[in-house]
């Protein structure tokens, strides 16, 4: 039979944790504790997977942020907003990357294909911008 140390203070007087108060794996009480060691781990996982997504977050935000400089060259060098070219090169770098690494290819497709059309409505934005104020 396996046996479990209980943290709960029982009636003897006893102090919790005491090797002498053992009780049996199956007893009332070994859900509770379960669930509590189950929830910590869920909850430290889980905020790992906020700091992931807050890197997610500041890498995308730095990807944008160099969209100005993008709109400038384009400007500069009569360039269109869109580069269907260089999509399709960035989509098939990226899907292959996601296949080296085991990830679901058609998720970073997609992944990537929003980023790319967030970006180019940010350049339409940037672009209206710089041709109203008359600067580059």
């Amino acid at each position: 039979m396996l046996w479990i140390i209980s943290w709960a203070r029982p009636k003897w007087g006893v102090r919790a944790g005491d090797v002498r108060h053992r009780r049996p794996f199956s007893m009332f009480g070994l859900s509770r504790l379960l669930c509590y060691s189950f929830y910590m781990n869920i909850k430290e996982i889980r905020e790992k997977i906020d700091l992931i997504d807050e890197d997610i977050l500041g890498l995308i935000k730095q990807r944008f942020v160099l969209l100005d400089e993008v709109v400038k060259y384009k400007i500069d060098n009569n360039l269109p907003i869109q580069d269907s070219k260089r999509e399709k090169e960035i989509l098939k770098n990226k899907t292959d990357q996601a296949l080296v690494l085991g990830l679901n290819s058609d998720f970073v497709k997609v992944l990537f294909k929003n980023i790319m059309k967030q970006s180019r409505e940010i350049q339409k934005g940037i672009f209206k911008q710089i041709k109203k104020s008359g600067k580059k």
